[in-house]
C-alpha cells in the first residue's frame, strides 16, 4: 500500500470515528469540574458577621447563610465529596463543622440568640443535621441545608415549631 492510500485510508478511519464519538458538551465538562472541583458560598445580611470555609480535597460543596447581626460561623474540610451547610438566624450565634474523612453530610441550622453549635465528623459516610434554639436542639434532615432557600426556610420554621412546641 503507497504512502497516499495509506494516509488517506487513516485520515477516513479517523472521520468515521469522530462521527460516531459522542459530541463534547460544555455540560459533561461542568459535569467532570463538579466532580472534581470545590464549591463554597457564603451569604450574609446582617452587621457584624464573620465566616470561613477551608476545602482540602476534591468535589466539596459549603454553604454558610447568616442572617442577623454578630454571627460567626466556619466550615474546614479535609477529604473528598463532603457536603457542608451552616444556616444562622437572630443575634450573636457561633456555628463549626469539621469534617475529615469523604463522603459526609452535615447540616446546622441555629435560631435565636447566643446559640453555639458545632458538628464534628470524623471517618467517611456520615449524615448529621441539627437545628438547634435557645431553648432546645433536635435532630434534622441534612436536606435541609442543601435546599434552596425559600423551600428551606418552610422546613426550618415548621422544624423550629416542633422543636419548640412539640407535636399538637
Amino acid at each position: 500500500m503507497n504512502k497516499r492510500l495509506a494516509s488517506a485510508a487513516a485520515a477516513a478511519l479517523m472521520a468515521m470515528t469522530m462521527s460516531v464519538a459522542p459530541p463534547a458538551s460544555a455540560e459533561s465538562f461542568r459535569d467532570v469540574l463538579r466532580r472534581i472541583a470545590n464549591e463554597a458560598s457564603v451569604h450574609q445580611q446582617g452587621r457584624g458577621n464573620g465566616a470561613a470555609i477551608a476545602q482540602n480535597g476534591a468535589a466539596n460543596t459549603s454553604v454558610i447563610d447568616q442572617n442577623g447581626d454578630n454571627h460567626t460561623a466556619s466550615i474546614r474540610q479535609n477529604g473528598d465529596a463532603n457536603s457542608a451547610g451552616i444556616r444562622q438566624i437572630g443575634r450573636n450565634n457561633n456555628g463549626a463543622i469539621i469534617q475529615n474523612g469523604s463522603g459526609n453530610d452535615a447540616c446546622l441550622v441555629q435560631f435565636g440568640r447566643n446559640v453555639n453549635g458545632e458538628i464534628v465528623q470524623n471517618g467517611n459516610d456520615g449524615r448529621t443535621g441539627v437545628l438547634q434554639t435557645q431553648h432546645a436542639s433536635a435532630p434534622i434532615p441534612v436536606e435541609m441545608c442543601q435546599a434552596d432557600r425559600h423551600h428551606a426556610t418552610g422546613l426550618l420554621v415548621a422544624a423550629a415549631r416542633l422543636s419548640i412546641l412539640g407535636r399538637r
